[in-house]
This record gives C-alpha cells, sequence and structure tokens, in this order.
C-alpha cells in the first residue's frame, strides 16, 4: 500500500498525469496489482471500493466526470 500511496502523491505533485481522473487509475491499477500477491481481506476490501469509486467517476464523465477533469493538479 505505501508503494501506491508514495507513487499517487509523486505523480499529482510531478504533474504527470493530465487530471484527476488519470491520477485515480493509476493509483487503482497499483493497487489491484500490490492485490495479486497480498489477499489480506482488508486490502481485497479497499481494492473493491477503489473499483467502484473508478467506475463511478467513469460512467459519469456527464456530470461529476466533467468536474473532475477540470480539477487542476497541486501547484
Amino acid at each position: 500500500m505505501r508503494k501506491c500511496i508514495i507513487g499517487g502523491e509523486n505523480g499529482l505533485e510531478q504533474k504527470v498525469d493530465q487530471n484527476f481522473l488519470t491520477a485515480m487509475k493509476k493509483y487503482v491499477n497499483c493497487y489491484e496489482n500490490e492485490g495479486n500477491t497480498c489477499k489480506a481481506d482488508i486490502l481485497q476490501h479497499f481494492i473493491a471500493h477503489l473499483r467502484v469509486y473508478q467506475r463511478h467517476l467513469e460512467k459519469n464523465h456527464a456530470e461529476y466526470g466533467k468536474v473532475v477533469e477540470k480539477i487542476p493538479l497541486p501547484p
């Protein structure tokens, strides 16, 4: 988990990602990859929540997604 958190923070700070949705997808993918080697119930539960959140962002591009795309990365 530490790897994913640090990677996500670094990506935002260094402005590697174009917007929040792109950053979120990378964050979820990191956790999914880590989840392949760790079968802890709490991690699997967290990954399931991240997947739902990602689907919400992608599905609701019409409203919420447009707002999320406009959120600038931190300066």
